[in-house]
C-alpha cells in the first residue's frame, strides 16, 4: 500500500479544533443514541452503538460489536480526543484497558488463557498531541464543515511499543446519491488515504447538524437515530 505524498502539505485538524462542530449543543442529559455500521478502518464492520453521557461532563461511548467481542472506545464530547478504550480479542485471547491523560498513553493487556505468550503486557509513551481513534472516525467526518474539495488530515492512535501517532488524509471528492430503504439521499463522497498506506470511500450526509450526521457504506446500510438531538 501507498501512502499519501501530500501529507506535509495538508492541514492538520486536531481534537478540539475550532473547524469540529462537534456535540455542544446535545442535550447530554436526553439519551441519545445510534446504531449502526460504518465501514471504517478498523475493518469490523460490526453493529456500533454510540452513547452520549452525563452528568460529569459529556463523554461518548462508542461501543463495537457489543456481543461476544466487545470494543468500546470513551471520546470527549467536545473535543471527541480518545480517552480510553477496553476490548476483549476473543481470537487472540487477550482483553487491554487503554487510557490516555495529558497526551500519555498507558494500555494494560491481560492474557487468557491459550494466548500468544510473547504479547506484550504493557504499552505505554508519550503523544505530541491528542489524537482521535481511527475506529471513530465517521463521528469526526460528521462534525467537519465538508465541502467539495475540502482537505484536512486527522491523527489517530496506533498501538505498538512505543506508541506513535499517524494521520488519515481527508479529501471530499465531490457529490454522491446512495440508495436507501426509503429513496436516494444526496451525500458527500469522502476518500480516506492513511499514513499506512490503506484506502476507503465513506459517503456522508449533509442534510443534519453534526451531532446527527451519519456516514454510508457502498452497501448501502444507513444509521438509525433516536433520541433527542436538538436544532435540526
Amino acid at each position: 500500500a501507498t501512502p499519501p505524498t501530500d501529507l506535509d502539505q495538508v492541514r492538520p485538524i486536531l481534537p478540539g479544533d475550532e473547524a469540529i462542530a462537534v456535540l455542544a449543543d446535545l442535550d447530554v442529559q436526553a439519551d441519545y443514541r445510534i446504531r449502526g455500521r460504518f465501514p471504517g478502518f478498523g475493518g469490523k464492520g460490526q453493529e456500533s452503538i454510540i452513547e452520549v453521557e452525563g452528568p460529569n461532563g459529556p463523554v461518548i461511548r462508542y461501543i463495537i460489536d457489543p456481543g461476544s467481542a466487545p470494543d468500546t472506545m470513551y471520546l470527549d464530547a467536545e473535543s471527541l480526543a480518545l480517552t480510553a478504550r477496553r476490548l476483549l480479542n476473543p481470537f487472540a485471547k487477550y482483553r487491554m484497558d487503554i487510557r490516555v491523560e495529558q497526551n500519555r498513553v498507558v494500555a494494560e493487556l491481560e492474557k487468557l488463557e491459550g494466548a500468544d505468550p510473547n504479547l506484550p503486557s504493557l504499552l505505554e509513551g508519550e503523544l505530541p498531541h491528542a489524537v482521535f481513534e481511527v475506529n471513530t472516525l465517521d463521528l469526526v467526518l460528521a462534525s467537519l464543515p465538508l465541502e467539495a474539495g475540502y482537505l484536512v488530515k486527522l491523527p489517530y492512535l496506533v498501538l505498538e511499543q512505543p506508541p506513535t501517532v499517524q494521520w488519515m488524509r481527508v479529501e471530499v471528492a465531490g457529490r454522491d446519491t446512495v440508495e436507501l430503504a426509503d429513496g436516494p439521499i444526496g451525500v458527500w463522497r469522502v476518500e480516506l488515504h492513511a499514513s499506512s498506506g490503506e484506502r476507503t470511500t465513506v459517503w456522508v450526509d449533509p442534510a443534519t447538524t453534526a451531532k446527527a450526521k451519519a456516514s454510508y457504506g457502498r452497501t448501502g446500510r444507513t444509521w438509525t437515530r433516536s433520541g433527542s438531538p436538538r436544532r435540526q
